[in-house]
Parts: C-alpha cells; sequence; structure tokens
C-alpha cells in the first residue's frame, strides 16, 4: 500500500523526516556522550554514516560555532549548546513545573504534598497540594521551618559540601521541639549519610509529636539541589505498606520533577 503525505509551505512532506537533520542530531547526540571528543572516522562509525556526510554537519555546525576541534583533530560540542540550554533552563518556574506532579502524588496518596526551597538556612514553603485526609495541615506559603528536624530541612542539607554542612551545624541553634529531636551535629550528620544513600529523608516526629514527615529533593540541570518536596502522616496511621508507597511516590515524583528541570543524573537510591 503506498502511503500519501501532505507537502507544507516549505515543500517537505508531513509526516516524513528531513533526513540530513536526522542525521545531524544523531551526530550531536553522540557527541554530547563523549566528553573528550571524537574524529571524524570514530564518529563515523558510531552513527553509521560514511565519513563524507559526517564531515559536512561537522562543518556546518563548527561555522555556527556549536562544534569545536582540538589540536588532536577530536571533535566536541561546545560551550554555545550551555548558552542554548540555560536561556531555556533559566525560564522554568519550579513551582510551575512542579504543580502537576504534587497535585497528582496528593490525589493517588490522598494525602498533603509540600514543596519548599532553602532561604537563609531555613526550608520556606513555596507550595502545597491539598488532598483531605485525616492529618490537618496549617502550613502557610511562605512559612519558614529549621533544616535539621524536618525532613524538607534535611533534603535540602543533603546537597551541602562537607565545609558547607559543617559551617551550618557550627552556628545552628538545635533547639528542642520534641523528644526525639536532634540536640547536636553528629546525629544530624549520621541521619544525612543515610538519607544521601537512600535518596530521602525522613522527620520522625522531631518537629511535631505524632506527626512523621518524609521528604526527597529535587535537583536541577547542574545536579544541585534547588528545592525538596515532603508529605506529612500521622504516626497512628502510618503502616509497612502505606510507608512504602510513600517513598516509592516521593522519589519517582522527585526524579520527574528534576528531570523536568534538566536534571540527568542518577536520583533513585
Amino acid at each position: 500500500m503506498s502511503r500519501c503525505f501532505r507537502r507544507d509551505l516549505f515543500g517537505i512532506e508531513s509526516g516524513m523526516p528531513v533526513q540530513i537533520l536526522d542525521k545531524s542530531f544523531l551526530v550531536l547526540e553522540t557527541l554530547s556522550r563523549e566528553f573528550s571528543g571524537l574524529s571524524v572516522s570514530e564518529l563515523s562509525k558510531r552513527v553509521d554514516l560514511n565519513i563524507s556526510t559526517v564531515h559536512r554537519i561537522l562543518a556546518t555546525f563548527s561555522a555556527r560555532g556549536y562544534i569545536q576541534q582540538d589540536d588532536d583533530k577530536q571533535y566536541s560540542l561546545s560551550q554555545k549548546f550551555i548558552e542554548l540550554s540555560s536561556s531555556y533552563l533559566g525560564s522554568l518556574d519550579l513551582k510551575e513545573v512542579a504543580a502537576p506532579f504534587l497535585k497528582d502524588m496528593s490525589a493517588v496518596l490522598n494525602m498533603t504534598v509540600f514543596l519548599a526551597t532553602m532561604m537563609d538556612n531555613h526550608a520556606v514553603y513555596i507550595d502545597r497540594h491539598d488532598n483531605l485526609n485525616k492529618l490537618r495541615c496549617y502550613t502557610i506559603i511562605g512559612e519558614r521551618k529549621p533544616l535539621y528536624c524536618t525532613a524538607l530541612g534535611k533534603s535540602l542539607l543533603m546537597g551541602f559540601s562537607q565545609r558547607e554542612l559543617d559551617h551550618y551545624i557550627e552556628h545552628c541553634d538545635f533547639q528542642k521541639f520534641t523528644d526525639t529531636t536532634f540536640n547536636n551535629g553528629d546525629e544530624l550528620r549520621k541521619d544525612l549519610e543515610k538519607s544521601r544513600h537512600r535518596g530521602w529523608s525522613v522527620d520522625d516526629e522531631e518537629g511535631v509529636e505524632g506527626v512523621i514527615c518524609y521528604a526527597a529533593p529535587i535537583h536541577d540541570y547542574r545536579g544541585h539541589i534547588i528545592a525538596a518536596m515532603s508529605t506529612s502522616i500521622n504516626k497512628e496511621d502510618l503502616n509497612s505498606e502505606n510507608q512504602q508507597a510513600i517513598i516509592d511516590s516521593l522519589l519517582r515524583v522527585s526524579r520527574l520533577i528534576s528531570e523536568k528541570m534538566g536534571y540527568r543524573g542518577k536520583q533513585d537510591k
């Protein structure tokens, strides 16, 4: 059976890939995975194109500054691609990107989900998505919470370097809110080590007695932790089944949001 294609205003048949563009993107995608670069012959083998075609593609992108060549005649992507991606990623609004994911998670778990960023060494709530459940949440957007005793705060601390964490602990006033609130840096360090290993953090009645909170970090295109998301549950309602469902959802949704913000690293533990 013959296939019919309609030509657009430029004379290109809709539904048909433009072969040279398709080949060009194949070359770019291959180079993006090789930070040390590739020669024309190596690249030709990788993309299964003849050398002359690859050379023409490289020459075109080089002329526009998107491909660079070192002294060993290895080709690689140039900084100009960072300019393009930075312009796009800089226009992304975290709340806007995260909202549909948080809303869906709230509906699936039938729980309230929070989004927070860090300001002046505090976790600051910037969004919440509610669903009716037994836990009454009075969190107000803009409210600040300590980092050391909240799941959101611990997820944000997971992005600190050793030096930054030392400085934070040195100047932290470990106020006790409940019997389980950390009151020294050693306890916090041990907890953060566990959190980094598994990819999520927990506040085990450290901020509010009878309430357990779970959180996961959100990364940006640089791999930096820029926010965290969480949900809380009454201790009396928690069991191994819904605990696992909460953790799985946090890891999955935080990964999806991170990917939308340009993150390409491994996040699940």
